[in-house]
This record gives structure tokens, sequence and C-alpha cells, in this order.
């Protein structure tokens, strides 16, 4: 066990963010849990403009080289993981 202490009067709110996906926010941190821009904008950011095209910028998954392979591994969404 932890004797970390949870923050006085912390508790946590869903929001929306700009492109309407929730996120979660701790006021008492001032901090939200992922981009206030979206999910969208979050994803491409970090799959697409930081993952993907520095490594086909590299020429990897381009002749010579042969495919590129990517997996993606998730989670379920947290009310379906409650139920096991």
């Amino acid at each position: 066990m932890s004797s970390e202490q949870p923050l006085e009067g912390s508790k946590v709110e869903v929001r929306r963010t700009a492109d309407g996906s929730p996120t979660l926010y701790v006021p008492a941190l001032d901090e939200h849990y992922h981009s206030q821009h979206g999910a969208r904008q979050e994803s491409a950011h970090i799959f697409i403009e930081a993952g993907l095209r520095p490594l086909l910028a590299a020429g990897l998954g381009q002749y010579p080289n042969g495919p590129l392979s990517i997996l993606e591994v998730g989670l379920e969404p947290i009310r379906k993981i409650r139920k096991l």
C-alpha cells in the first residue's frame, strides 16, 4: 500500500475536448488526461506525425526494404472491463 495521501478535495470530471471526444480533468491539479484538442488530433500527432512519417522518411516500408508492419494494441472500454 502507498503512503501517499490524495489531494484535499480531489475529484475527477469528464470534459469534452475540441473535437467532441471526452477526457478526464482534475481541477485540483488543473490537469487534463488527454489533449484538450481531442482524441483525433492527439492520435494523428502521436501515430502519424511522430510515428509513421519519420519511418517513411527513413525509407522503411518502401522498396527495397519490404513492407512496414504496424501493430496497434488498445484496451476495451471501461464499461466492458468492469463486467469481468
